[in-house]
């Protein structure tokens, strides 16, 4: 049986167009979905997931966060998990049964060797969030908020806090919210390979 994911990152928004493409998804999503948590940064989203199998995650986000730099491979195969190498963990551990990334025209298209050895999954680069529509219901969603990537575009931050005010009024009971000490991009979290958090 699959476990879907919805997980957003904000860095996504670069316009109102994207603001008003994300409403559509969240919302039409919210009410119907199992549950919902939110963190600042996008390996936050580990805890929530890490025991599931036959991950199918559409991932709404400026950055593919599988592995872009050498020193991430050593990170995936020891379990540190950080904001830019989450995707590259669940990959690494066979969680993912699916992927399906929805970047922007200027995100970075570049993949390493390591990526491209990974890859034995359905794996798709989309350009419309159509394909996360055309689920009937998510078992998570994840908003992450990405201030680091933010500090020109403040404004997508309210909507980070939008979504969290609306989803703690409305569905409490649903929502978590996932901290990190210290709260920063790049604080880890541990991992062992069956999947269990250190």
């Amino acid at each position: 049986m699959n476990y879907n994911v919805l997980s957003i990152d904000i860095d996504w928004c670069q316009s109102h167009f994207h603001w008003e493409k994300l409403n559509k998804v969240f919302y039409d999503n919210v009410g119907k979905v199992k549950k919902i948590a939110f963190g600042k940064h996008h390996h936050q989203i580990i805890p929530h997931i890490i025991k599931e199998n036959n991950i199918v995650l559409h991932n709404i986000d400026h950055h593919h966060d599988i592995q872009y730099v050498p020193w991430q491979i050593e990170e995936i195969e020891s379990g540190k998990v950080t904001d830019g190498d989450w995707v590259g963990h669940l990959i690494y551990l066979n969680k993912l049964k699916e992927y399906y990334w929805y970047g922007n025209l200027d995100s970075d298209m570049v993949f390493t060797e390591y990526v491209y050895k990974g890859f034995t999954l359905p794996f798709s680069i989309e350009e419309e969030l159509s394909k996360a529509e055309e689920i009937e219901s998510y078992d998570l969603i994840f908003v992450c908020h990405s201030p680091d990537y933010l500090a020109d575009n403040w404004q997508w931050g309210v909507l980070y806090q939008t979504y969290l005010a609306s989803c703690k009024s409305l569905y409490n009971s649903k929502t978590t919210m996932q901290k990190l000490i210290p709260d920063m991009r790049n604080t880890p979290i541990y991992i062992k390979h069956d999947g269990e958090i250190k």
